[in-house]
């Protein structure tokens, strides 16, 4: 049976979509890989934290809460004292409050730990870098524009 010219359109069609989305997901992550690579470069100093406390956040419209870690550390950097109060760049809320109570309990009052300080700018901490994962998944959409790619071959050249 031979595949008509509608079926040959449609099948690369299909592959070419999945290509384009799957690229488009390889750039994403990839993206957050190369965020998340640039803290390498900044200075571990060490700091203490000062307090540190779960925060609710009260949603419009609903009863359930978000809940927030918050916490105030001070570092010294080429002999000047810092304070800062970022635990990443990607501070985030969440529904669980057990989950930021666990950040609590990481980063107590009084504890002695490292921070992150941006080498350009020593006002500017952390006391988590972000997490390079993305980096290391990226090959799950790759496999999609491998297949779609593939599709859209088969598409074109598969015989009349």
């Amino acid at each position: 049976m031979k595949p008509s010219a509608w079926s040959r359109i449609g099948l690369g069609t299909l592959g070419l979509s999945v290509a384009i989305v799957g690229m488009i997901f390889v750039v994403l992550l990839y993206r957050g890989y190369r965020m998340a690579s640039a803290y390498d470069s900044w200075t571990e100093v060490p700091c203490m934290v000062l307090s540190s406390w779960v925060e609710e956040i009260p949603q419009p419209g609903t009863s359930v809460p978000w809940y927030q870690f918050r916490v105030r550390y001070r570092y010294d950097i080429e002999s000047v004292r810092h304070v800062s109060e970022r635990v990443s760049d990607l501070d985030k809320s969440t529904r669980k409050r057990p989950k930021a109570e666990r950040l609590q309990e990481r980063f107590p009052v009084g504890a002695s730990t490292i921070c992150y300080v941006n080498p350009n700018n020593h006002a500017g901490a952390i006391l988590k870098r972000p997490t390079k994962a993305s980096g290391y998944s990226i090959w799950f959409p790759c496999l999609f524009v491998i297949g779609g790619f593939g599709m859209t071959l088969v598409a074109v050249f598969r015989k009349h």
